[in-house]
Parts: C-alpha cells; sequence; structure tokens
C-alpha cells in the first residue's frame, strides 16, 4: 500500500471527515513536505511545502492559489509563518521578512544587510544603527533594505 502525507479537515456538525489534500499548487505541487500552515478568519489557509512559494487554500471554494516569486515574492523558500492578524501574513526567510496583505495580496519585503562599509554613497536614510532604503524591484512588491552596520 502506497501511503503518502495529506491535510484533512473533520466536520464536526456532520461527523465525518469532508476534506482530503494529498496534492497542493504551484511549481512543486506534488511536494508533501508541508513546512508551515497558518489559518485565517476569513476561510483560508496559508501554507508552504518544499520550494513552492507561497499557497493558499479557500476552504469554501476547495480551491488553491499559489504565489511565487512571478508575483512579488522574494523568494519560493521560506522557513516559518506568523499568525494572519489584521490581515497580514508575516513570512521568515533566508536574509529577509516578507509581510503579506490577505486580502490586497500587497507584499512587502524586508531584507538585512549586514556591511562593514560605508552606506552614505548608496543614498541610504540612517536612524540610529538601522538604515533603510525603500524600492520597488517588482510592480506586486515593495522592497526594504534594512542594514546593520558593524564599524
Amino acid at each position: 500500500m502506497d501511503w503518502r502525507p495529506f491535510i484533512t479537515r473533520w466536520n464536526t456538525q456532520k461527523q465525518v471527515f469532508d476534506t482530503l489534500i494529498s496534492v497542493y499548487s504551484g511549481p512543486n505541487k506534488f511536494s508533501d513536505d508541508i513546512l508551515t500552515l497558518v489559518g485565517d478568519n476569513k476561510g483560508s489557509l496559508w501554507l508552504h511545502n518544499a520550494l513552492n512559494g507561497l499557497l493558499e487554500y479557500r476552504i469554501k471554494e476547495k480551491k488553491f492559489v499559489s504565489y511565487t516569486m512571478k508575483d512579488g515574492l522574494p523568494s519560493d523558500v521560506f522557513y516559518g509563518f506568523s499568525p494572519v492578524i489584521n490581515d497580514q501574513l508575516w513570512m521568515a526567510g533566508h536574509n529577509q521578512l516578507t509581510g503579506f496583505n490577505t486580502l490586497t495580496k500587497k507584499i512587502t519585503v524586508y531584507e538585512t544587510i549586514i556591511t562593514p562599509l560605508s552606506i552614505s554613497d548608496f543614498g541610504f536614510q540612517v536612524s540610529d544603527s538601522i538604515i533603510s532604503k525603500s524600492e520597488t524591484r517588482n510592480p506586486k512588491s515593495e522592497i526594504k533594505a534594512v542594514a546593520f552596520l558593524s564599524l
């Protein structure tokens, strides 16, 4: 017997399992390595499986929506998600923190730069020891670089 992991939902009113998911969405839709999963109060599950960006599962529609680098994400790899609070999901990745508004789908990326170099030539604004600059790399995402100086 071939066994593979899956996500299922128990319907307490009907006292049955009414949903079984073993194939997801995105370029790696058959990857069953679910690394992080959170739910929101609007009826969606937000999950990440290996190398597959952000997946939204709309429970009532029983439908997946995939968000990848083509949509403005800085990477298709994430290490963890925050709970969804005020329609904002935060995703931790390698050298960046990504905010994703679950209603508007706006993506804001905070990238970390650790540098011993002088930053005055790069046009950054200095506030205490944190330097930030906003740029638009993709029309669907906003990039904010945060640098910590080691002088």
